[in-house]
């Protein structure tokens, strides 16, 4: 009983040492078709502190790799770039969305349906992470009609 109550003490004592400013809201993943080598992965991530924050990396298990990514347009062409890091300035938020930030999660063990759930573990800076539980939906609008057909 000594044990257990020490260990308990113990998970919430480190567990507040890790307690983070960060915030994510809507996390979601496409459902992609059969054989996708790539998906999408989205959210809003809000900053409720007085510092601004790095996010560096992503990673998921199921996935070979998980990448920051940002959509650059320039004249009539749209592409991909790798993110080496994303600044969530203090008290504001970024939008990772369809024509902007987002994961791309990167050859798939499996096919991930509406209904799934995709656990991702968000890296900053300053050695926090965050597991974020990410939900597969079907057919959700692109906000921006832009036509990424991988995301």
């Amino acid at each position: 009983m000594y044990r257990l109550l020490l260990l308990s003490a113990t998970l919430l004592f480190s567990t507040s040492l890790f307690a983070t400013d960060i915030v994510v809201k809507g996390a979601w993943v496409r459902e992609a078709p059969p054989m996708a080598k790539a998906l999408g992965g989205y959210m809003v991530l809000k900053n409720l502190g007085n510092k601004e924050r790095r996010l560096v990396s992503a990673g998921a298990r199921h996935f070979d790799e998980v990448m920051l990514h940002r959509t650059v347009i320039k004249g009539d062409m749209a592409r991909m770039v790798h993110q080496h890091e994303v600044v969530i300035p203090a008290g504001g938020r970024i939008e990772f969305k369809a024509g902007d930030y987002h994961l791309m999660l990167m050859r798939p063990e499996k096919r991930f349906v509406a209904g799934d759930q995709i656990e991702v573990t968000l890296k900053f800076k300053n050695g926090e992470e965050t597991v974020v539980v990410y939900k597969v939906l079907k057919g959700m609008s692109m906000g921006n009609n832009m036509n990424h057909n991988h995301h």
